[in-house]
């Protein structure tokens, strides 16, 4: 089978096949080390709001496995000549944070001086090393996809203990009370990594393969019940590009492998539009143009862009803007429009820039992986914040590094 042919990632196939003739990732100074912490990092993406010990700390679970990548990586240093083929990518993001960082400085009013973002910061060097760490490592973002859907089987655990549950209006279910939508696309990609790699004959363990098969529907229902069409949206057409741009040479094979793609993603749409929870939501969404107000903050917040059209008002002054106008803080849920604010007509152009060298990338990556990944992407661009959001950043890594794997696979 050509590497091209492999969805979800040519990631699975390293991870479970002890193939001789693929080449192992280069030695290097604490590599097994820096490798479980990326691990324990995606693992702990899904609980990075709990706070068993109720120490009051915002998103302590992350913090700490974040900080420990941060300084083994640091312990194992290498060098940073390798980063230079990734540049195009790094600087403008890197800027973005920079200009964000400055303009809210400056922009600083009386119990609004927040203006260096932590998260993000933490985020911009995370990225960086992971790129740094694939030059060496092929296999870090491998271990660390599949340390994610691990960590997605036990939050689902939670959820179906009730543990930690929460039910808000409309009965949208969260766990930890992590925002629903972020929850949910989170939960797609651990579907899409589970679908992937039962339906496209990838040799694993067969336990593993047992257990995924028995989440699956569990996962399902848990999308469902946060009433997410984030989530849902990017499960679907994640799937939808599973089905239909997967390469089989066999034209009888294709046929089949479309009509029954084709059935299960139509039961499926089905399943969530008769659920109780999230159909309301997608019918509502279809029928009136639903977008949970989201429409009255986007025609509000673009007239922020008035008080510094080239380099914004940071988030310092977007605090104390929409604090103002809508009465509490408010996130513009778009990051475009959020990144226009925050970094002016300068960050939206970088903005722009990078998300177009990622789709190019994409599209010169002629990889399934990369296209399913594109979904929630996607999805987080338009609903969500991709900065703030930590699990975005590794499938960026998985899109830009793809030569790196491909280097190391006999196609």
């Amino acid at each position: 089978m050509e590497l091209k042919e492999h969805s979800l990632i040519c990631l699975e196939i390293n991870l479970y096949m002890k193939a001789p003739n693929i080449k192992r990732a280069v030695k290097y100074p604490l590599i097994k080390a820096q490798r479980f912490f990326l691990c324990l990092y995606f693992f702990s993406i899904h609980f990075e709001q709990w706070d068993p010990f109720f120490t009051g700390i915002d998103y302590l679970i992350t913090k700490i496995t974040i900080v420990c990548y941060i300084v083994i990586s640091i312990f194992g240093y290498t060098g940073l000549s390798s980063l230079k083929r990734y540049n195009k990518f790094i600087l403008p993001i890197t800027i973005i944070f920079l200009i964000q960082t400055i303009s809210g400085y400056i922009y600083q009013r009386s119990n609004y001086n927040e203006y260096f973002s932590l998260i993000f910061f933490l985020s911009v060097i995370t990225f960086i090393l992971m790129l740094l760490q694939q030059t060496k490592d092929n296999l870090a973002i491998v271990k660390a996809l599949d340390a994610f859907t691990w960590g997605g089987i036990f939050l689902t655990l939670f959820f179906l203990t009730d543990i930690e549950t929460e039910i808000a209006h409309i009965n949208r279910v969260s766990v930890f009370g992590v925002n629903h939508n972020l929850q949910a696309i989170n939960l797609s990609v651990v579907l899409l990594i589970m679908i992937n790699r039962l339906f496209n004959k990838v040799k694993t363990n067969k336990f593993i393969n047992f257990l995924y098969l028995i989440f699956i529907p569990l996962i399902l229902f848990f999308i469902a019940s946060t009433g997410s069409r984030s989530g849902f949206v990017s499960l679907v057409i994640g799937l939808t590009i599973m089905v239909f741009f997967k390469r089989i040479k066999n034209p009888f094979t294709k046929i089949n492998s479309l009509i029954l793609g084709i059935a299960a993603i139509t039961s499926l749409s089905y399943y969530f539009f008769s659920n109780e929870v999230i159909g309301y939501r997608i019918d509502d969404s279809i029928n009136t143009g639903d977008l949970s107000n989201r429409d009255v903050y986007w025609e509000g917040i673009i007239t922020l862009f008035d008080i510094s059209p080239y380099f914004g008002i940071g988030e310092t002054g977007y605090a104390y803007e929409t604090e103002h106008m809508f009465g509490t803080y408010t996130s513009s849920h778009n990051v475009f429009l959020e990144v226009l604010i925050m970094g002016g007509l300068v960050s939206f152009i970088f903005l722009l820039l990078f998300l177009f060298r990622i789709i190019k990338k994409t599209y010169l990556n002629q990889d399934l992986v990369s296209l399913v990944f594109m979904a929630p992407i996607l999805v987080t661009f338009l609903v969500g914040h991709p900065f703030g959001t930590r699990l975005i950043w590794g499938l960026f890594v998985v899109i830009i590094s793809y030569e790196i794997k491909n280097k190391f696979h006999k196609t």
